[in-house]
């Protein structure tokens, strides 16, 4: 059975649902780091946003199976936990920090995207 992605499917063809699933946890990240120094302060929201951003990708591969939103759900959820452990002084990411974290999650974000969706298809078919 191969899914006809719409725009009320599809949360990446519809504008509300790009800002809300993604755009705003961005916006919220980047003004949290610009804000606050204190990394529990940080940490808590980066938590949360990468959560949010990860469900976001996890519905859309449920609901419409758009190939690089396989990828990015578990990227993003794997991030939130990272986040979690680096506010916490995890021992196995004491090295890593909220800044480096996000460079690392702007950069495989955007290869598992262009990539999934250069080599494969847009949809799992």
């Amino acid at each position: 059975m191969v899914l006809q992605c719409t725009e009320q499917s599809d949360l990446l063809l519809n504008k509300r649902s790009v800002a809300m699933g993604w755009l705003i946890p961005l916006g919220l990240m980047l003004l949290s780091r610009m804000l606050f120094s204190q990394i529990q302060v940080v940490g808590l929201v980066w938590t949360i946003a990468f959560a949010w951003m990860g469900w976001a990708c996890f519905i859309n591969a449920k609901q419409c199976q758009r190939i690089h939103c396989f990828f990015t759900a578990p990227l993003f959820f794997l991030l939130s936990v990272i986040t979690l452990g680096i506010t916490r002084d995890w021992p196995i990411v004491n090295q890593l920090s909220l800044d480096l974290l996000g460079l690392i999650a702007v950069i495989t974000t955007a290869l598992l995207w262009v990539l999934s969706e250069k080599y494969a298809n847009r949809y799992q078919r």
